[in-house]
């Protein structure tokens, strides 16, 4: 069943293949194993779905109770396929070929950039692109609004715009240097933009702004969806040779993957804000189970963000899925820092 999107509709639990590439798993109660170069999925002895080894890039496990054999962790090495364990707000564990990180010319100037001009740069860049995008999602859901109505939001888009001028105007030598002004920027437009949001649901549920603990549903779905992209970022970053743990405006904290964190910025408003957005206005129904998404909800979003995606933009001259576009960002940051080329931000296009 290679390349199949398979769902136990009885047991309300997920299987999905993203590109024929990614392996999403969620449901409590699997094993994943190997059989003859195959990967298997079982449930309670019997195999409900098998993938080949050369069709997967990934394994992405997004629930608790599941089982991997030490048998599939090796075979799954041995084909370069990464595996990521998902707890919390982001991966919690990621088991890869150590041949990965053998990338020593990437890593060797992404170090030194932090302490110079061109890491100052970069984060310039990442963070005006995500300030962008959340306007550019601001206009997309206004749009067909009566114009009494898109004119409430005209205000909010203008405040969040001017940030972006802002950055432009920072003239530090580092990022150290210019570290608290990029996130007074950052966090000044994310209050503007988050109010907005808050404006733009058709119901609330109790959202007041983003607080990453989860305060109401909407947090929680958004953390969910965000957990997906920190995946997907993270093993973009380790294919590109970068260090995972070193980020530029995150500050580095033991178990805190910050260049992670810091190269998911510009797609959150366009892959996940987007969707949550989207399932709340479309009157979809989440719910939460001991204070976690239930298993309905949790295959919701997670299918609703593998179909934003396969979706195909324009990036780079290119029309690409945008899957693929997170990766080719990633290179261009490697290249970028390598000096090789210029770094290609990412713009929603509204």
């Amino acid at each position: 069943m290679s390349g199949v999107a398979v769902k136990d509709r009885n047991l309300k639990s997920l299987f999905n293949v993203l590109d024929e590439r990614t392996l999403i798993i969620s449901g409590f109660g699997y094993f994943i194993g190997k059989k003859s170069g195959r990967i298997i999925i079982k449930k309670k002895n019997e195999v409900v779905a098998q993938y080949s080894m050369n069709s997967l890039d990934e394994i992405i496990v997004m629930s608790r109770g599941v089982s991997i054999s030490t048998s599939l962790i090796n075979e799954a090495c041995k084909h370069g396929i990464k595996i990521c364990i998902w707890s919390n707000s982001y991966p919690n564990v990621m088991i890869s070929s150590p041949q990965l990180a053998a990338f020593a010319e990437v890593k060797r100037a992404q170090f030194d950039a932090l302490g110079k001009r061109t890491g100052l740069i970069l984060v310039k860049e990442i963070i005006a692109s995500k300030i962008s995008n959340q306007t550019a999602l601001i206009k997309y859901s206004v749009k067909n609004k009566e114009k009494g109505d898109a004119n409430h939001f005209i205000d909010k888009i203008s405040e969040i715009e001017n940030m972006v001028s802002r950055i432009s105007k920072i003239e530090e030598e580092n990022v150290n240097q210019a570290r608290t002004t990029l996130l007074n920027i950052e966090a000044n437009a994310a209050r503007i933009y988050w109010g907005a949001f808050a404006d733009l649901l058709s119901i609330n549920h109790g959202f007041k702004g983003r607080d990453p603990d989860g305060a109401d549903i909407i947090n929680v779905a958004l953390n969910y969806g965000y957990a997906i992209l920190y995946s997907l970022v993270w093993m973009g970053v380790l294919n590109a040779g970068l260090e995972p743990f070193a980020g530029f405006l995150h500050t580095d904290r033991p178990g805190k993957p910050s260049l992670v964190l810091d190269l998911s910025e510009p797609f959150k408003p366009r892959l996940v804000d987007k969707t949550i957005l989207s399932i709340i206005n479309r009157k979809k129904k989440i719910s939460l189970e001991n204070a976690m998404l239930d298993d309905s909800s949790r295959e919701l979003i997670s299918s609703s963000i593998i179909g934003e995606l396969n979706k195909r933009e324009s990036y780079a001259g290119k029309k690409l899925t945008m899957r693929s576009i997170i990766q080719s960002n990633i290179y261009s940051v490697a290249n970028f820092l390598k000096g090789h080329g210029k770094y290609i931000e990412y713009s929603f296009k509204w």
